[in-house]
């Protein structure tokens, strides 16, 4: 059987009536620093390599981290395709001058710097928009002179002015930026003004544009959404959405697999990949997951209701229990759908839960008594039963 197709309402993002393609970059290593874990140099060429085997075109690592430049060559011994970039900050321009000769020695795929934009930011680190602007083309020419591809934007792109922006944007662009960076930096900005303000570089700018959208709202999504749909050709993104600097920014899964299915956005990914990336991401940083999370959570695609000779109850729709309902085959991104046993279950719960798990069915008055100890256990542990405990339980009875 297969799900319903995915509403008619859905409308294909096109640009110029062509179809829209987009780059996915995932910074795990890049906020390494704010995690309680530190993976080593092979953990970390064991990251890029699960998320080059998901279909992600980049990486980033900061520049000031000792092992980037072996990082980058042992990625390239590897084979692996994935292009690993150097991050940095605008207004630590000395630093940034050693980020850019790093990159150009270790044939880093890219540069990326973020300034300062808004004025608190601009206020609170002691610049002005003029120096910000300065420095940034500064930046850029030193990149370029380097022969180092290069992204520079500004943190708090969202709080200020349309005309910072476009004078941003359009003085680094013509100084030779080859990307301009748009953050959302504390998640502030609705899907409406992501649309705006990449408009507003897309005005001044033919560049390609990189979207960065915080979770603080838990407008992430929507927002990179918005961002594409108004022109952006690269979006930020982290596994899980487990950026551990507050909320997080958009979830590489849910960004690959909403642009692809409801839009109909080439992003790349190999959708199959998603479930194995991200519980490989929780294996190696220790970040647990919602069990319900979204596309790749265990509980994503859970039922509870089954069909069979015994009577359903008023509380219980056994259409729910058809394999038809999900929004989407879970296969599509390598999870499954799992039998939820526990508190409400009933015979035919029970019996679905047996034959699952490969154990007998045990004779009606027998099957009576197991469907009240399942009922019991769910209720008393406040969870589901496990194959184990039911297990137990059917022991127990027979």
């Amino acid at each position: 059987m297969t799900p319903e197709p995915l509403s008619p309402y859905n409308k294909p993002m096109t640009r110029d009536g062509k179809p829209i393609a987009v780059k996915l970059r995932e910074i795990t290593l890049r906020q390494i620093g704010h995690m309680e874990v530190e993976f080593s140099l092979p953990e970390k060429v064991y990251y890029f390599k699960r998320l080059a085997l998901a279909g992600v075109a980049e990486a980033i690592v900061w520049g000031s981290d000792e092992d980037a430049a072996e990082l980058v060559r042992r990625t390239a011994d590897a084979g692996i395709p994935l292009g690993v970039g150097y991050y940095g900050k605008t207004f630590f321009p000395e630093e940034a001058t050693r980020t850019i000769e790093k990159a150009a020695k270790a044939g880093a795929a890219f540069v990326c710097f973020n300034g300062r934009g808004s004025a608190m930011a601009l206020e609170e680190s002691g610049w002005t928009q003029s120096r910000m602007i300065d420095t940034s083309i500064d930046i850029v020419k030193q990149s370029k002179d380097a022969g180092v591809p290069i992204s520079i934007g500004l943190y708090g792109f969202t709080q200020t002015t349309p005309d910072f922006i476009q004078e941003f944007a359009g003085k680094v662009s013509e100084a030779g930026a080859d990307r301009i960076y748009c953050p959302d930096s504390l998640g502030v900005a609705s899907p409406e003004a992501m649309r705006e303000i990449v408009g507003h570089i897309r005005s001044v700018s033919d560049v390609p544009i990189e979207a960065h959208c915080h979770n603080d709202t838990g407008m992430g999504l929507a927002n990179t959404a918005a961002c594409v749909e108004a022109g952006a050709d690269y979006v930020e993104c982290v596994v899980n959405g487990m950026d551990p600097e507050r909320c997080g920014i958009a979830s590489l899964d849910e960004v690959a697999v909403s642009l692809e299915k409801l839009y109909g956005v080439d992003t790349g990914i190999v959708l199959t990949e998603l479930t194995d990336l991200a519980r490989t991401h929780t294996e190696m940083t220790g970040l647990a997951i919602a069990a319900n999370k979204p596309i790749v959570g265990p509980r994503a695609f859970n039922y509870r209701v089954a069909t069979g000779s015994g009577d359903a109850e008023a509380r219980k729709d056994n259409f729910y229990g058809s394999a038809r309902v999900v929004p989407f085959n879970p296969a599509d991104v390598g999870n499954a759908r799992r039998f939820m046993l526990g508190k409400y279950s009933g015979p035919n719960e029970v019996t679905r839960a047996l034959t699952d798990a490969g154990l007998p069915v045990p004779d009606p008055s027998a099957l009576t008594v197991l469907v009240g100890l399942v009922r019991a256990l769910g209720e008393r542990n406040r969870s589901t039963v496990n194959t184990e405990e039911l297990t137990h339980l059917l022991n127990v009875v027979s």
